[in-house]
């Protein structure tokens, strides 16, 4: 007897997977651009420069107070002759609307001229003002000075003598003759010294009397002339023992309201500019 074994052997096929898992996290990634943009804008500044000119012929008014000379932009330099007539110890201003001038005069023993044109006659006699501005414009004023008017008054005294003869007869036993001789003599009282302010003794205070304080202070000053008492007690009008201008100018001033209030006394008018 045979056996026969017969052993099968199966094998079954092992399958082995082997699965990998890759896991890959990406983190989201936020990338900002900032752009700026910087806009320069240059200030643009426009200026317009409009010019006006205005150009006006000096004009001259001569009045017993003020002369008044008005230009706009500046000097034009005159083609005509400006005449302006004075009198000695007037006192003319020229006004020119225009800064910083220079006043000149060409006699000055004629007129004289201060820093602000006031213009004053001292004697007789023709002299030219220029007026010069800072462009160098010139304009030319001929004065002419002529003598001061002025008023005489006589004051006289007057020795009166009057002779009385008296003749008286008497009839009697004897006849007696009697004369009597009465002598009379009347003596004026000296003239009174012009009052005050009254520099040429009219009676009257007034623009001549400012102009004749304004001449005396003049000679004074160039020693052509020495003060008196008696110049003193009527010239020296506010009484600080000086004679000048201001005694000349509060006369005009006094003279000017006078036009508004007639009864108006030199005292009073003094006392007034004290307050």
């Amino acid at each position: 007897t045979t056996t026969t074994e017969t052993t099968t052997t199966t094998t079954t096929p092992t399958t082995t997977t082997t699965t990998e898992t890759t896991t890959t996290t990406t983190t989201p990634t936020t990338t900002t651009t900032t752009e700026t943009t910087t806009t320069t804008t240059t200030p643009t500044t426009t200026t317009t420069t409009e010019t006006t000119t205005t150009t006006t012929t000096p004009t001259t008014t001569t009045t017993t107070e003020t002369t008044t000379t008005t230009a706009t932009t500046g000097l034009t330099p005159n083609d005509e002759e400006i005449l302006l007539e004075l009198s000695v110890g007037e006192k003319q201003t020229l006004e020119f609307d225009v800064p910083n001038l220079t006043y000149k005069s060409s006699n000055t023993d004629v007129v004289v001229v201060s820093k602000n044109g006031t213009i004053t006659a001292i004697g007789e006699g023709t002299s030219i003002v220029s007026v010069i501005d800072t462009d160098g414009n010139v304009v030319q004023i001929k004065v002419t000075v002529k003598p001061e008017e002025t008023t005489t008054t006589t004051t006289t005294t007057t020795t009166t003598t009057t002779a009385t003869e008296t003749t008286t007869t008497t009839s009697a036993a004897t006849t007696k003759n009697t004369t009597t001789t009465t002598e009379t003599t009347t003596t004026a009282p000296p003239a009174e010294l012009p009052s005050l302010g009254d520099s040429n003794n009219d009676g009257i205070i007034n623009a001549i009397d400012a102009s004749r304080i304004l001449v005396l202070y003049a000679n004074i000053s160039s020693g052509d002339a020495e003060i008196t008492e008696e110049d003193m007690a009527v010239c020296d009008v506010n009484g600080d023992g000086i004679l000048n201008a201001v005694d000349a100018s509060l006369v005009l001033a006094y003279y000017a309201d006078l036009a508004n209030n007639p009864e108006l006394t030199l005292d009073v008018f003094l006392e007034e500019r004290k307050k």
